[in-house]
């Protein structure tokens, strides 16, 4: 018989190495048959909004599971195998790209939309490379704010001045018309529109 809970440790381990919506996942299928998702679940986005491990020891020594604090609590044994220290240099906390990842995955828009706000104030490429995913995913749920993400998008890649560029811009526009023709506001995406051949 399988020792599950090892099983999910080495998960984790795997996804604290290489944070991806992958290892996120396969985290998941493994504590969920665990049965420990939601305790690990908590603190592995904790980890990637600060880059803390639960399953590492502190400066003191002591392992961060025996604490008291709930927060903290890891429910996962150790792997036994020896830790190794990663290049850290690239590495910058929080892990907004997977956290908008994951969020986009669990269906969870507005968490999306704040990660992705928050990227783009640090970082100025992330518009560019996570944007159109966001505002897809949160159309429905907050169809202006995706209208912004798409009209910051078509600015960016009309600035090229390439036809790769035009064609995801038109790509773009076809979803804001939607998205404005479902909001009753075909009129301002007509404006709009015109601006753009100004």
């Amino acid at each position: 018989e399988k020792n599950l809970p090892l099983v999910a440790a080495f998960r984790a381990r795997e996804f604290f190495a290489a944070p991806s919506l992958q290892s996120f996942c396969n985290l998941q299928a493994a504590a969920e048959q665990a049965q420990v998702w939601d305790a690990v679940r908590k603190t592995a986005l904790q980890f990637l909004e600060t880059g803390r491990r639960p399953d590492r020891a502190e400066p003191t020594g002591k392992r961060t599971d025996k604490t008291a604090d709930p927060v903290r609590t890891w429910p996962l044994p150790p792997t036994g195998l020896p830790e190794v220290e990663t290049d850290s240099r690239w590495r910058t906390f929080p892990e907004a790209t997977v956290l908008i990842d994951i969020a986009i995955h669990e269906k969870r828009p507005a968490d999306a939309l704040q990660w992705h706000r928050r990227h783009v104030s640090q970082n100025s490429l992330a518009r560019r490379f996570e944007g159109a995913q966001v505002a897809d995913a949160i159309a429905d749920s907050h169809p202006e704010e995706a209208i912004a993400v798409w009209k910051d998008l078509i600015a960016a890649e009309t600035a090229t001045a390439n036809q790769a560029g035009y064609q995801t811009a038109g790509a773009h526009l076809r979803k804001i018309k939607r998205v404005a023709a479902r909001l009753g506001k075909e009129t301002e995406f007509q404006a709009y529109l015109e601006s753009l051949y100004l």
